[in-house]
């Protein structure tokens, strides 16, 4: 029962959408959509190298080949190539970064009053 009203209320969501009326959605449905907190900077990582690696694909496309009628089919397929490299990387260093950024930012002094 508790799956059926979750997809009802999916459904709902999907037709509020394509309606534009507002969306009246039920907790639960909310909370399992969203990552949880402790998930944060894995998903600012990923949205990171993704945002990054298309603006990478962008430049250099535009650099190597200039800007042309064809400039996006040819950025769609650096993108294909530089994603997951992207990803990958951005995820193999995340634990140097978070080193460095605690190594080099002060940290918080927490006094008792």
């Amino acid at each position: 029962m508790k799956r059926l009203n979750i997809l009802l209320n999916l459904t709902s969501i999907c037709a509020g959408i394509a309606n534009k009326q507002p969306l009246y959605v039920n907790r639960y449905v909310v909370k399992t959509l969203k990552l949880h907190k402790r998930h944060a900077t894995i998903a600012a990582t990923l949205y990171m190298s993704i945002i990054m690696s298309f603006m990478m694909s962008m430049l250099i496309t535009s650099v190597s080949v200039g800007v042309n009628d064809h400039f996006f089919a040819h950025v769609w397929k650096a993108y294909q190539v530089s994603l997951p490299c992207a990803v990958l990387c951005t995820l193999s260093v995340k634990p140097l970064v978070s080193w460095l950024v605690r190594w080099t930012v002060q940290q918080e002094l927490h006094q008792k009053n």
